[in-house]
C-alpha cells in the first residue's frame, strides 16, 4: 500500500506534517546526513569562537536504543500521535513477539519479546523515531541529533553561564529519560 510513493505504514507524510520529528534529528531522513549535523555543530562553534564565547558540548548515547524502547510507552505515543486505526497496526506489529535460543540441537522455549523495536525492517527508524521525538528541548542549547547520538550545545560569556545552561538541558532530558525508561551509556 502506498500513498504518494511512501508505505502507508511508515506513516512518512503523517510524521512530517505533524512534526513528530524534532528539526534536530538528522538519523533516517532524506536529506539530512551526518555531514549535515557535523555541519550544524561546527557552525555554532565557530560562531562561539567569532563572538569570543566559550562553547561547551555534552554528547548522550542512548544504551542499546533499538533493543530497549518500552513497548508500553511507544504504545502509549502512538496513540497519542497517529490515527487510531495507524496506531492499532503499528501496536500489532510490536505486539506478540517472541523468540527462542539454540544451543547445538535444542532450542528453548519461547519468550516473549518484551521490548524494543524490530531491526533492519523500515519500520523500526521510525518507530524509534516516534518513541524519542518529543525529547525536550531548551532555547538556551542546541540539540543536535542523529540516531541515538544527542549533542547538546551551549555558548556563553563565561564557563559558570554555559555550565547552568547545559546543567538545565541535561536534568530536563534526565527526567525525561526516567519517565520513557531510556537508559543513557555513562
Amino acid at each position: 500500500m502506498y500513498i504518494q510513493g511512501t508505505s502507508v505504514l511508515t506513516g512518512k507524510p503523517i510524521i512530517e506534517t505533524r512534526r513528530l520529528v524534532p528539526s534536530h534529528q538528522f538519523g533516517f531522513r532524506d536529506k539530512h546526513s551526518t555531514i549535515d549535523q557535523v555541519h550544524r555543530i561546527t557552525d555554532v562553534i565557530e560562531k562561539a569562537l567569532e563572538d569570543n564565547k566559550i562553547c561547551a558540548t555534552i554528547f548522550l548515547d542512548v544504551a542499546q536504543a533499538f533493543d530497549r524502547v518500552w513497548h508500553q510507552g511507544l504504545e502509549y505515543k502512538l496513540e497519542k500521535y497517529l490515527p487510531s486505526q495507524m496506531a492499532q497496526i503499528l501496536k500489532s506489529y510490536i505486539s506478540d513477539r517472541y523468540f527462542r535460543v539454540k544451543q547445538g540441537e535444542e532450542y528453548s522455549g519461547l519468550r516473549e519479546i518484551a521490548a524494543g523495536v524490530p531491526q533492519g525492517s523500515v519500520l523500526g527508524p521510525v518507530l524509534y523515531q516516534l518513541y524519542t521525538g518529543d525529547i525536550p528541548e531548551s532555547s538556551a542549547v542546541v540539540t543536535a541529533t542523529f540516531a541515538d547520538d544527542t549533542a547538546l550545545l551551549a555558548t556563553g560569556k563565561n564557563i559558570q553561564i554555559v555550565t547552568r545552561k547545559l546543567q538545565a538541558a541535561v536534568t530536563n532530558i534526565t527526567k525525561w529519560t526516567n519517565q520513557w525508561r531510556i537508559k543513557l551509556n555513562e
